[in-house]
Order: C-alpha cells, then sequence, then structure tokens
C-alpha cells in the first residue's frame, strides 16, 4: 500500500470506503470513525436517521446522505424542517385534520375510477380527483389512487410537496405530517350535520357511506349532531317544518310554505317577495335574513339608502315617473322606460341614491344656476 498510495492511502475515511467498501459504505463509515450518515426515512414515520441501515440504493448514491441531520431534513422535508429536525413537532399524518382532505366520493363508491391520482403530463396540475385518471392507473388502483390529497401528494410528488398541497398545504397554519398515514380511517359516526354548500339548498345529512341520507365523511369544521331534529332546529328552522320529519330524517314533506312576505335586495335597490319562483319579483327567502309585511316598508327600513320611489317602483317591476337631475345635459329626466322616448332617461336610471322628485319643477330648483323655465321646458322635451 505504501508503494502504491494512490489506491490505497486516502485524506479521508469517508474517501476510503467509497473507494474500498461502496457495497456497504454506512457499515465502513460506522467501523472506521463511529458516525453513519444521516438519510431520509420514506419507509416508516418519516424524518431522517443515522442509525445505518438505510436501504442499499441509498448507499449508492449521495444525494441521500448527509453530514448532518439539518442538511438531510432540508433536502428531503423541505415543508416541514421544523418538524423533522425535532420529531416532537411533526404532526401526526393519522390527525384528523389532516384527514379532512380526502375524497368523498372515495368513501362512497368501490370504484377504480375514484380518488385522488398523479397528474404527470401538465405541469400545472399535480394531484386531482376530478376522475379521469388514465387505464394504466384505474387498472392499478392500488398503486395509484388515494383516498386524502396528502397521500397522492407525498408519495408522487414529495419534492414540489407545497405546490402540490396548494391551499391545504400547512393547514390551519399546522406543519404539514412528514409521512403518510398508514392507519384506516374512522369508521363514520352516523350522526348529522349541516351541508350548506352545495347546488342545492342545504339540508341535514348524515356522516355515513353509502345512499341518501349519507354524505360521507363531515369535514372538521361542520358540527356532528345525534339526530336530524337536532340539525335541522339549529341550521333549517328557517326553510323546513322539523317536526315533520322523524329522528332519521324521515317524514312529510316538511318545507314551510312561502310567507309572502318581502325582504331585501341589495344588488337591484329593491325589496323581493317571499313566494315561489314564476312571477317577477318572486324568490324563496334564504338563510335568515328579515321579513317585511309590505314593500313601502321593506324600502323604508331596509333599503334606507336607496330612494323611496325608486324602491317601491322596481319592487314591483315599474318606474316611478318622477324626475331626476341629468346633470351631463343640465336638464331633468323622467324616471320612465326609455323605450317611450323623452322625456325619459335614455339611457335608463340605474341610481338607486339620486333622489327622485314628483315634478319637474322641484326637480330644476337644484340646479339654480339654470334659468327655472328654461330648464322645466327642456326637461319636459317642450
Amino acid at each position: 500500500m505504501l508503494n502504491h498510495p494512490d489506491g490505497w492511502l486516502f485524506t479521508s475515511a469517508e474517501d476510503c470506503c467509497r473507494a474500498h467498501y461502496m457495497w456497504d459504505v454506512q457499515e465502513c463509515r460506522r467501523n472506521s470513525i463511529g458516525q453513519p450518515k444521516w438519510y431520509p426515512d420514506f419507509d416508516s414515520g418519516g424524518g431522517c436517521k443515522n442509525d445505518g441501515i438505510e436501504p442499499l440504493f441509498m448507499r449508492r448514491h449521495d444525494d441521500y446522505l448527509f453530514d448532518s441531520l439539518e442538511e438531510c431534513c432540508q433536502n428531503h422535508y423541505f415543508w416541514n424542517v421544523e418538524g423533522c429536525t425535532n420529531p416532537a413537532l411533526a404532526p401526526d399524518p393519522c390527525e384528523y385534520t389532516f384527514m379532512d382532505i380526502y375524497d368523498e366520493n372515495f368513501l362512497l363508491a368501490d370504484s377504480a375510477e375514484i380518488g385522488y391520482y398523479p397528474v404527470f403530463d401538465d405541469e400545472s396540475l399535480y394531484c386531482v380527483n376530478d376522475g379521469n385518471a388514465p387505464a394504466y392507473m384505474n387498472a392499478a388502483p392500488d398503486a395509484w389512487r388515494h383516498k386524502h390529497l396528502i397521500d397522492c401528494c407525498l408519495t408522487n410528488f414529495q419534492w414540489v410537496f407545497d405546490l402540490c398541497m396548494g391551499d391545504y398545504y400547512n393547514i390551519n397554519d399546522q406543519l404539514a405530517p412528514l409521512a403518510l398515514c398508514t392507519e384506516p380511517l374512522p369508521q363514520a359516526s352516523g350522526k348529522w350535520y349541516v351541508e350548506y354548500y352545495t347546488e342545492a339548498d342545504p339540508v341535514c345529512v348524515k356522516e355515513c357511506n353509502g345512499p341518501a341520507p349519507c354524505n360521507g365523511r363531515a369535514v372538521s369544521y361542520q358540527e356532528l349532531y345525534e339526530t336530524f331534529s337536532v340539525c335541522c332546529q339549529l341550521h333549517l328552522w328557517w326553510k323546513f317544518d322539523c317536526a315533520a320529519y322523524d329522528e332519521n330524517g324521515n317524514g312529510g314533506k316538511g318545507i314551510l310554505e312561502p310567507s309572502n312576505k318581502y325582504f331585501v335586495d341589495y344588488q337591484t335597490g329593491s325589496c323581493l317577495q317571499d313566494c315561489e319562483p314564476g312571477p317577477f319579483g318572486c324568490a324563496l327567502v334564504p338563510p335568515p335574513i328579515v321579513l317585511y309585511d309590505t314593500i313601502e316598508v321593506c324600502c323604508d327600513i331596509g333599503q334606507w339608502w336607496v330612494d323611496f320611489d325608486y324602491c317601491t317602483s322596481r319592487s314591483i317591476d315599474d318606474y316611478s315617473d318622477g324626475w331626476i337631475v341629468d346633470y351631463t345635459n343640465q336638464k331633468c329626466s323622467k324616471d320612465c322606460n326609455p323605450a317611450e322616448g323623452p322625456p325619459c332617461s335614455n339611457p335608463e336610471h340605474n341610481d338607486f341614491s339620486a333622489t327622485i322628485f314628483a315634478t319637474p319643477d322641484e326637480c330644476c330648483r337644484t340646479l339654480g344656476w339654470i334659468d327655472l323655465e328654461s330648464c322645466v321646458a327642456d326637461s319636459q322635451n317642450i
């Protein structure tokens, strides 16, 4: 060895181990300097270890072995370096907060097409659950489909984990787990919760798998109730006659008849009637909202910042036939259908708060710098 130092003498134990014991560098390192390198633990609880029993493929690639715990964590668990360096801070991957991020349909069907799957041919997508997985993934669902978004991201996009998780990254300011959850989902409770965010009206549904009233697992912000009645009385009292249903949500129609009273429609500056949709101004009243006995009371109290004549006329699909100031043309215009021609305002008057006057004379008096008689005549198109 002394006669051929280039092949046998090295400046470090690391170089010597890699040159002569490349099939077991960690064991050589341990026997030589007593300190194995750190490697990422992908197979069990996540994080980094230096127990010298890393998989063989890691021993053959420098990308997996590090001199310090911090280097290993920064390279392989960048989304939660703090939890990687201090396992006490790493959240349980089976914790309910992260189990919320599941594919609801996965629990309701046993189909290969249901669940989160990775997308490799579109750089803007990572894990999706749109039911359009490629045929080869559907043919091997155990390998490709996942109940949870987090499982799909950890399995297929760990190097861009934060992008894959999107809005769910560090959900509720809680650091994301380091590994997959290996425990099965807990059994659904069989209790009831209200589902507001659907295309249809809100309804009380059951936390169970199968046909209605089952609706899959409730998420963390949805409170669970023992019976349908309790859920209904707390959340749907404005819509349902809860007493018409039994404890399991069975019974008569139970939907309350429209009150025929009036409620504010802020977008149009008018009031709508709580009645069956069809005739103009009819709409079923949305969740808890103030109802008024008449249009006039609704406009006076509920739309106090809107001109009273504007609100009452628009509430019945009409015009006030009053007069409003037209500052652009230095005259007054009539609040009537533009299709009727002058003196109707054109374009149509739609300023909720502009004062509507009873006569052109009253209106023109607000244009004090213009001769009153000339203003009235011009306004009336005389």
